[in-house]
């Protein structure tokens, strides 16, 4: 699992290759999350649904400070281009039940 998260963290993914807007606020599950290494990943939903695409996050980046995110929680993010060449979460905030931000996506 260890290799993996740093595979998936310091891999490239051209822009053309996701429909992510740099700014806007998606809402996603945690996927995975490495409390070691700090880093997860987070599957973004489409309308409502879990899509098969996701994006990772550094541990810093979790709004409340904590540094730690339950797998399986609905979150709401930004997503944002990182040096490294590739979107990521940041403002990672857990969701309350029935709770959508006013700005996501619906497609």
């Amino acid at each position: 699992m260890f290799l993996e998260a740093i595979k998936r963290y310091f891999g490239f993914v051209k822009p053309e290759d996701v429909d992510i807007v740099e700014g806007r606020t998606y809402t996603g599950t945690v996927k995975n999350f490495d409390s070691h290494v700090g880093l997860g990943e987070i599957t973004i939903h489409k309308n409502g649904v879990l899509s098969n695409q996701s994006i990772p996050f550094h541990c810093v980046n979790i709004a409340d400070g904590s540094r730690e995110v339950a797998l399986d929680l609905r979150v709401s993010f930004v997503a944002f281009w990182h040096p490294r060449g590739r979107f990521e979460a940041k403002e990672i905030t857990p969701m309350k039940v029935g709770f959508m931000p006013l700005n996501a996506p619906f497609g």
